[in-house]
């Protein structure tokens, strides 16, 4: 994973069940967005931003990689010339 690349990232999220009997189990949950910083314990994700450069990343997420369970690379689309 590196800076700028776009990824699928399936992950375990908590759940709480407050007064239940229940065994509440893990979510999976899945994300799209941009890589914006990686380290050895966590990584950022930016799924949404702005093309005014005065305006970083918004919609930001943080998932330890610990709850990392699948990655996906995908390429991004952009417009063709000519194509409508």
């Amino acid at each position: 994973m590196k800076r700028g690349q776009l990824l699928r990232l399936v992950w375990m999220d908590i759940r709480t069940d407050l007064s239940t009997e229940d065994n509440p189990e893990p979510l999976v949950s899945i994300n799209v967005g941009c890589v914006d910083e990686v380290n050895r314990w966590w990584v950022r994700l930016k799924s949404g931003w702005y093309e005014d450069k005065e305006f970083p990343g918004r919609d930001t997420i943080v998932i330890p990689r610990g709850c990392i369970t699948k990655i996906e690379r995908l390429e991004s689309v952009t417009e063709s010339k000519g194509t409508s």
